[in-house]
């Protein structure tokens, strides 16, 4: 990322962990701005099948109303409005700017675990990045992984996969000064689908809590306790510095499994983007090209 002579701020890459509105939002605002480039945006294709995970059931009737109802509906439009305007933007741009605003659509192959082609890792300065879950899961043959019978799907509003499962997860490696260290972004990634990735990258040195810290041990199919704690053990150790992207206060009450067995079995005390105080906005920091690491709210 670099500002040149004419005052244009160049961005290497975009990378859009998944289609839902509060991760892909803000894009079409930066690519209206003349002055903004972006020299390649690296995104999953979106699809219809999708719902918020917060509205999910354990009873599959009720969640087929969900799935078929206005507020679904209006929650699948939104994110198909965002992920239409990001795309359409990018293309105008690139047709009077062709070495700038390139999209690079996910696929399987470029999940850094497959041994043929794709896109293995890339660079940004001193930071290696390899992308982890990059297949796009739609639909199985007979039960999707709520419980949701697919045989019954009616229409396009009733989903096989919440978006959130198709989050790409990044290990980032950096090399600042003869220092190294590596971060795992787990965006909104499920317990289940995580502990897969966590297997393969390892610890890190920091580790963002997915899915904002949220998702209880009864909320998707084949999350219990085990593979919870399993896919935290496998990337957080005893120097790892673990974020989450909400407010402290939220999780007063201990609810989550994955955070009370971060705070509780691990005796990791996470810090948050809205502060540890509770207060809204603040931007964690944190120098990599430092020996040992620490946080500061910015």
């Amino acid at each position: 990322m670099q500002f040149d002579t004419n005052g244009i701020l160049k961005l290497d890459f975009v990378l859009i962990t998944h289609n839902h509105s509060d991760h892909i939002g803000g894009l079409s605002y930066l690519l209206e701005q003349n002055n903004i480039k972006v020299g390649t945006l690296y995104i999953n294709k979106y699809y219809k099948n999708d719902i918020s995970a917060k509205l999910l059931s354990s009873d599959k009737q009720t969640n087929y109303k969900t799935y078929t109802s206005e507020n679904n509906k209006k929650y699948v439009t939104q994110n198909q409005q965002r992920y239409n305007a990001v795309i359409s933007l990018m293309k105008q741009r690139h047709q009077n700017d062709t070495t700038n605003f390139n999209i690079h659509y996910l696929t399987a192959k470029d999940d850094v675990r497959r041994s043929d082609g794709g896109l293995k890792n890339f660079k940004l300065g001193n930071y290696d990045i390899k992308l982890y879950n990059t297949r796009q899961q739609l639909k199985s043959s007979k039960i999707d992984y709520n419980g949701f019978d697919s045989g019954n799907c009616l229409n396009e509003y009733c989903r096989n996969a919440d978006g959130n499962v198709n989050t790409v997860v990044a290990k980032v490696t950096s090399n600042v000064n003869g220092i190294n260290h590596t971060a795992l972004l787990t965006g909104d990634l499920n317990y289940s689908l995580l502990l897969g990735v966590t297997k393969a990258a390892g610890k890190v040195a920091v580790f963002k809590m997915p899915h904002h810290g949220y998702l209880t041990v009864n909320k998707v199919r084949g999350t219990t306790k085990t593979n919870i704690r399993n896919s935290l053990k496998n990337s957080i150790g005893s120097k790892t510095i673990v974020v989450v992207t909400n407010k402290a206060s939220t999780f007063s009450q201990r609810t989550t499994m994955g955070m009370l067995y971060t705070t509780k079995t691990l005796g990791k005390t996470p810090y948050y983007t809205g502060g540890n105080n509770g207060t809204d906005g603040k931007t964690i920091v944190i120098d990599f090209a430092k020996t040992n690491l620490n946080v500061e709210y910015n």
